[in-house]
This record gives C-alpha cells, sequence and structure tokens, in this order.
C-alpha cells in the first residue's frame, strides 16, 4: 500500500489541474441503488463524443499553466466504452502527468491488452480505482460479483498495477 499511497499522494496534493471526465452511464451491472434503471434516461454513447476536443483543451491548460494535468475517468463503466477510452488515454500520454480510471471492476481481466497499451503509453502513470464493497457487494449489486470483482482485483494486483 505504501508506493500506491505515494503515488496517489503525489497525483491529487501538488498544485495541478485534475480533470474529471465523465464517459457516460453505459454499465456491465445492474447495481440496486442505481439511478439509471428504470429511469428512461438516455446518454449519449460514448463512442459518439469527440474527446480529442477535450484532451487539447487539457493540453492547453497545461502549457499555459506549467503546471501538471491529471485525469479521472469514471462514468458507468468506462470499460464498456474501451476503443473511446483507450484513444483518450492515448492522448493523454502525451502531456498528462497521470490517469486514474474508476472501474467497476468485473470484467477488468478481458481488457488486459488495453490496460498494458495505456499503462505503457502513461509510462506506469495509470491508476485503476476500482470500486469494490466486500460486505454488500452481492446484496447490493448482482449477485455472483463479489468473487469477480474480488478475482479481478487479484489479478490487478498480480500484474504489479496500481489499485
Amino acid at each position: 500500500m505504501g508506493e500506491m499511497w505515494r503515488a496517489m499522494t503525489a497525483m491529487y496534493t501538488q498544485p495541478s489541474y485534475n480533470f474529471e471526465v465523465n464517459l457516460g452511464h453505459r454499465c456491465n451491472m445492474r447495481c440496486k441503488f442505481c439511478f439509471e434503471q428504470g429511469s428512461g434516461y438516455t446518454s449519449l454513447a460514448a463512442s459518439k463524443l469527440d474527446l480529442s476536443y477535450f484532451a487539447g483543451y487539457m493540453r492547453h491548460v497545461h502549457e499555459k499553466t506549467g503546471l501538471p494535468v491529471t485525469a479521472t475517468i469514471y462514468g458507468g463503466e468506462p470499460f464498456v466504452h474501451t476503443d473511446t477510452l483507450v484513444l483518450f488515454v492515448l492522448e493523454l500520454a502525451e502531456f498528462a502527468d497521470g490517469v486514474s480510471i474508476v472501474s467497476n471492476g468485473l470484467s477488468t481481466p478481458q481488457y488486459e491488452a488495453e490496460i498494458d497499451q495505456m499503462q505503457a503509453a502513461l509510462r506506469g502513470r495509470l491508476v485503476l480505482s476500482v470500486s469494490y464493497n466486500f460486505t454488500l457487494q452481492d446484496e447490493t449489486r448482482q449477485a455472483g460479483t463479489y468473487e469477480r470483482v474480488r478475482d479481478s482485483i487479484r489479478w490487478l494486483c498480480s500484474k504489479g498495477y496500481r489499485v
């Protein structure tokens, strides 16, 4: 935990700009508490978003201020939008000091190639934040997700990722 804590502390305590990017509400879980369920709300598909404009704005802020720029990407499940997510992170890797992806961790191992690609581009500055409540996981989310998410966290740790 020491290395992860130092990385997160450095990412969020020094003067910097942290941009939060919501990719939408699409998800691969059906949580009991989700506002999206049964609401009739339809979010714009992330695949239709042009995130290059947003990345350009972030680059502009970095160049004008000289301060580090980081991004936290969330929204439903970011890995549901794999192509958009990877393209955006690869663009950010050219100038950003770090990227954090907030995931439910349900299917993380199936994105091994994409995670490896983003981690390589960011030169180790990728943080994966996995939402997991071991006491209520199956009760509030889907039955059977406790083991799947736990196994994903173990898999990420075994690969040396910061989780």
